[in-house]
């Protein structure tokens, strides 16, 4: 018999040819996804211009500012402070920029803005509030409690009786704008009477000599005036020891007013 031989299958070398057709496929794809973009961008900025940015309806006609203090119904001044002009489109300006020039002024803390339709730019704005007079009680410069340097002519409304931050050098770069780091301590002072040791008022405070303070303080809006001295550092331990010793002074109708809180955890009075 004869034997049965299997001839072996040659298969076919694959050709390169179907592997460069997918790829073209694969190229003609994403250019056509991309064709599509630029066409579905295009359409939106022509779409924007119709409908906002080319709108004639869409034009600046009123500022309103809404604030508790001075900029209140200001929309006079806040459209020259930004150069606002009637007649610009409302989508032409920029949000962002408006805000932070806003809040560039020295009695502005925080700016909001938003566009209402058809013909409003809407302005609220949070104001710094002064917390004491710089050089003295007469003056036009102000201070917050970050050291922020105001003019009085365009802040919210103060009282007379404001602390003074004295023993700062007169300069004409001191002007408002300006931020006082040297001036903190004071302030920090300044700010721990108003809310946690409100039985003292403090008139004055000096900050001629760095890293101490010397205040004209009152206690319980007495008309014995004490002179007080003490770290610019550790102020609410300083708080403490000076209303230790006053009422023990008061105890005793010690008429002593000038008290040292220079020595570690004493007062000393004189």
């Amino acid at each position: 018999m004869a034997e049965n031989t299997k001839t072996p299958v040659r298969r076919k070398p694959t050709s390169g040819k179907k592997g460069l057709s997918r790829r073209w496929r694969f190229l003609l794809s994403l250019l056509a996804l991309g064709a599509l973009a630029v066409i579905v961008v295009v359409l939106f900025k022509l779409t924007s211009i119709f409908l906002f940015t080319g709108n004639e309806h869409l034009k600046l006609k009123k500022v309103t500012v809404i604030s508790p203090g001075w900029w209140n119904g200001r929309s006079t001044e806040v459209s020259k402070l930004l150069g606002l002009s009637p007649g610009v489109n409302l989508f032409d300006l920029e949000l962002k920029d408006l805000r932070k020039r806003l809040e560039t002024h020295p009695s502005i803390k925080k700016a909001y803005v938003a566009r209402v339709l058809p013909d409003t730019l809407a302005f609220k704005v949070s104001e710094r509030i002064p917390r004491a007079f710089l050089f003295d009680n007469s003056s036009k410069l102000l201070v917050d409690d970050v050291g922020m340097v105001m003019s009085q002519d365009s802040c919210v409304a103060i009282a007379r009786d404001l602390p003074v931050i004295i023993g700062v050098p007169r300069s004409p770069d001191i002007k408002p704008g300006r931020k006082l780091p040297d001036i903190l301590p004071a302030m920090q002072l300044i700010m721990l009477c108003r809310m946690d040791f409100t039985d003292f008022t403090p008139a004055t405070v000096s900050v001629r000599f760095p890293g101490k303070l010397n205040a004209i303080i009152h206690y319980r809006n007495g008309s014995r005036p004490y002179k007080v001295s003490m770290s610019a550092t550790n102020l609410r331990e300083m708080l403490f020891t000076l209303r230790s010793c006053i009422i023990r002074a008061r105890r005793l109708e010690d008429p002593r007013t000038s008290i040292d809180l220079n020595y570690k955890g004493q007062a000393v009075m004189r």
